[in-house]
């Protein structure tokens, strides 16, 4: 992970006076910018090719300031190991009754970062004034589409990673939370208790096939505080 100086560094190299690098040029001088608007127009020019010579593909340095933003906003980090009949089978040989989390040797298949903003601002509702669940217009809507007489109002930042942990935006369908999914016991999805597992654990699905292959996905947390995801396993309990 690049420090905040190399990130500003790299932003130089791409900063210009078009209106659509403006987060880019704001990082490079050392100003105010916005995260989500940065990671749009970095995201947006890996996904283009806008930068790609040579047949090079995308400038690494472009992923790593990628990267280096999306760690600062909340996000939902999935890791999905997909595990073959063999490797299954050997796990819950030797480590079944154990209750060891992840079976050595087995690396993730994929590692997916979901932002949260990005649920937050697709779920967004077009609120007029006077309505009963929003009385009054809101005056700040960060960017978000407004009319002369409506505003675009996006969900909270609990109310969407709740979401997310519910399939919204991810596919990701969580079973339970802190319970251990490569487990062969049938409590494992019982596991949920927040009191008890305290933050930073993660939500888990467990897939096993006819096959007898299994795919087992972890979601986590990052960039909430320990109340802010109290608040967001309440939020999920109540919609699983």
């Amino acid at each position: 992970m690049i420090s905040d100086d190399v990130a500003r560094e790299i932003a130089s190299w791409y900063q210009s006076p078009a209106v659509i690098d403006a987060p880019i040029t704001a990082l490079s001088h050392g100003v105010v910018f916005d995260n989500y608007a940065l990671w749009e127009r970095v995201s947006r020019a890996i996904d283009t090719g806008e930068f790609e010579s040579g047949g090079k593909g995308t400038p690494r340095e472009l992923r790593a300031l990628q990267a280096w933003v999306e760690r600062r906003m909340p996000r939902l980090v999935v890791v999905e190991h997909d595990l073959d009949a063999r490797d299954w089978d050997n796990w819950v040989r030797q480590y079944g009754e154990t209750g060891r989390e992840r079976p050595d040797g087995i690396e993730p298949d994929d590692v997916e970062v979901s932002l949260v903003e990005c649920a937050q601002r697709g779920l967004a509702d077009w609120v007029y004034p006077g309505e009963a669940s929003h009385p009054d217009k809101p005056t700040e809507h960060r960017g978000y589409d407004a009319s002369d007489d409506s505003v675009q109002v996006p969900l909270s930042v609990v109310e969407a990673a709740a979401a997310m942990l519910s399939g919204t935006n991810t596919g990701f369908y969580a079973a339970s939370y802190g319970g251990n999914p490569f487990s062969t016991a049938l409590y494992w999805s019982q596991t949920d208790t927040f009191a008890e597992q305290g933050p930073g654990k993660p939500y888990a699905s467990q897939y096993l096939r006819p096959t007898g292959s299994a795919s087992i996905r972890l979601a986590t947390l990052h960039g909430f505080t320990p109340e802010q995801e109290a608040d967001v396993w309440k939020r999920w309990k109540g919609q699983s």
